[in-house]
């Protein structure tokens, strides 16, 4: 029965997926799904290496990330946001195909918000609709854009507790896989080794001597 309750309680969430989104949408003023937002989807915008280093040496939120960047993400969140939810509610919660996998399953029948395109499954079908984002997403943008400008102002703080809860992780990921990883040592082999065991200096001492006693040999015969 508790495994029934835990399996309804994490769907649950999915049948509020837009409220979720409003929640993120309401910006630093809650903390803790901002917090979600910049670990798990700010970066992808961003791209993880480049975001990872700013996070090192970033003061403030410009010195982070622009406006623009926060603002696309936001965009982005709100513009897929059904749909993948929808796919979460196909896949019961298994939706990580491999990479450079295009299977079906993964697809979703929900439209994006603001944009059109995406994969192409059946290359016989053609659609002439214009692709990329609307002018609703465009002018939506520019209004998450003033919107992140002014919560950015508003809540200075949100930034400096976040960079320091960031930093700490990555220290503990770096520690722990210098753990994980031992640096290999590679095998090296003196051939000029007086410990040697392969013969080498034996067999140049044999050459040696032979030909020395080939030179001896060779002298008496000639006399």
């Amino acid at each position: 029965m508790d495994k029934i309750a835990k399996s309804k309680d994490k769907h649950a969430w999915a049948d509020r997926s837009y409220e979720l989104c409003e929640v993120i949408q309401n910006g630093r003023r809650n903390q803790k799904m901002y917090h979600i937002f910049y670990d798990r989807f700010l970066p992808c915008v961003v791209k993880k290496s480049v975001f990872d280093h700013q996070v090192s040496v970033a003061t403030n939120d410009s010195t982070l990330c622009t406006v623009s960047d926060e603002a696309f993400a936001l965009l982005l969140l709100e513009n897929s946001w059904e749909r993948w939810v929808d796919i979460y509610r196909l896949q019961k919660g298994k939706v990580t195909p491999k990479r450079g996998q295009k299977r079906r399953e993964f697809e979703s029948d929900v439209p994006t918000k603001y944009t059109k395109g995406g994969i192409i499954y059946n290359k016989t079908v053609k659609n002439k609709d214009p692709k990329g984002w609307s002018a609703e997403g465009i002018e939506r943008f520019n209004e998450l854009y003033d919107k992140v400008k002014k919560d950015r102002k508003a809540n200075k703080g949100f930034i400096k507790g976040w960079l320091k809860e960031r930093r700490a992780k990555l220290l503990h990921g770096t520690q722990a896989s210098k753990r994980k990883r031992p640096q290999p040592q590679a095998r090296i082999e003196l051939m000029d080794s007086e410990g040697d065991d392969s013969g080498n200096d034996s067999a140049s001492a044999n050459l040696g001597s032979h030909d020395g006693t080939s030179n001896e040999s060779s002298d008496e015969e000639i006399e």
